[in-house]
């Protein structure tokens, strides 16, 4: 995400002034997914870290988790997770480390079972997503973002957004309406995978497209 908010210097950069499309995808890349040094996968077992930016970024998932008081995690959770369990995950947090500091992924992600017993998603699926947003200020930059776009797109030019929670659709449908009379918006609703789809990229499940053109 904090490449994408760099949008108007890497253009500008490479001499671009207008360009016919611009297609914003916002899944964490596998790369960094998969590198459990990084600590975005509740899959791996790593440091808890989840910044995007390690050099420009301080605050890590470990100093939120270990530092953060019992109130300030349960909203992190509920807002930017959208956890129902955010007042008992914060509350299991709290008393775990009273013993112990908190290091890991797989630490945190025992403590969120406790609580959790999703059938149809990882546990702590919702938790590291709060998480990941609140730590690289994701839903500011995604604003950020898609103001910039209007200035480097010609006319019928379309933006293109794939998001994968229901905070980054609600930005992306607020800001299409928002800015209604310098778009056409291509998708009423959101496009979504079909049941094949899923089955073949089980990581698409919870993707939404949508589309706008400039007028």
């Amino acid at each position: 995400m904090n490449n994408f908010s760099r949008l108007d210097y890497i253009l500008k950069k490479n001499d671009i002034k207008k360009v016919d499309g611009l297609i914003f995808d916002l899944g964490i890349s596998n790369t960094q997914l998969n590198n459990p040094s990084r600590g975005f996968s509740f899959s791996n077992n790593g440091p808890l870290d989840m910044r995007m930016d390690i050099e420009n970024l301080d605050l890590t998932a470990k100093r939120i988790i270990n530092e953060f008081d019992q109130h300030n995690l349960s909203d992190i959770f509920y807002y930017y997770g959208e956890e129902k369990n955010s007042r008992q995950i914060a509350k299991k947090i709290i008393e775990y480390r009273r013993k112990k500091i908190i290091s890991s992924t797989f630490e945190l992600v025992e403590l969120i079972k406790k609580v959790n017993n999703y059938k149809k998603k990882h546990p702590a699926t919702r938790v590291f997503q709060a998480l990941r947003i609140y730590i690289n200020d994701e839903l500011n930059e995604l604003d950020l973002t898609l103001k910039k776009s209007l200035l480097f797109l010609k006319k019928n030019g379309k933006i293109i957004t794939v998001a994968f929670h229901s905070l980054e659709d609600k930005v992306i449908k607020n800001f299409f309406v928002k800015n209604k009379s310098f778009l056409n918006i291509l998708t009423k609703k959101p496009v979504t995978p079909d049941e094949r789809e899923k089955r073949t990229n089980p990581r698409s499940r919870s993707a939404k497209l949508r589309v706008a053109e400039i007028l």
